[in-house]
């Protein structure tokens, strides 16, 4: 019997704090509806943050895939290069608003051998890696970066409700 079974990541629970029920970024008084879930840091949760977002979202299923893959692919640059992979967890934080939705991905923050600031960089097609902000940059109507006060970071996008 192999020594090398991993024990089954805690499930997922709702956010509590008073910054995981409001929405970020200016849009705190407009009506909207939506929440944040706290994942294990784990590539076998997106399917988790793909079904989060396609229930709050409430878009055709055309308009709904483009949401579940980005926020799909912004959970996974979470586990790939921040310290949530060896610290825990990622707060997945989905809004529906009446004329966008908006996806917040938030991790403890970068690995050391990671860039301090998720960015844009060139694309280079031979790559096997580098496509998750060049397809939220050409597919979300907004998005940004923002380094939250306990040293995570938040990767946020909005997209325009159809």
């Amino acid at each position: 019997m192999s020594n090398n079974h991993k024990p089954p990541a805690p499930l997922p629970r709702r956010g509590i704090d008073v910054v995981d029920r409001a929405p970020a970024n200016g849009r705190a008084g407009e009506p909207h509806r939506g929440f944040t879930t706290v994942l294990w840091c784990c590539p076998e949760h997106a399917v988790l943050v793909r079904r989060n977002v396609r229930l709050v979202a409430d878009l055709p299923k055309s308009a709904s895939e483009v949401l579940e893959q980005l926020a799909s692919e912004l959970f996974n640059n979470a586990w790939v290069h921040s310290r949530s992979r060896e610290t825990g967890t990622v707060r997945v934080s989905v809004f529906r608003f009446p004329t966008c939705t908006r996806v917040k991905v938030t991790d403890d923050g970068p690995r050391p051998d990671s860039p301090t600031i998720p960015r844009l960089r060139p694309l280079d097609v031979y790559s096997e890696h580098g496509f998750g902000l060049f397809l939220l940059d050409r597919e979300s109507d907004r998005w940004g970066v923002l380094r939250e006060p306990t040293g995570g970071t938040s990767v946020w996008f909005e997209k325009d409700r159809p």
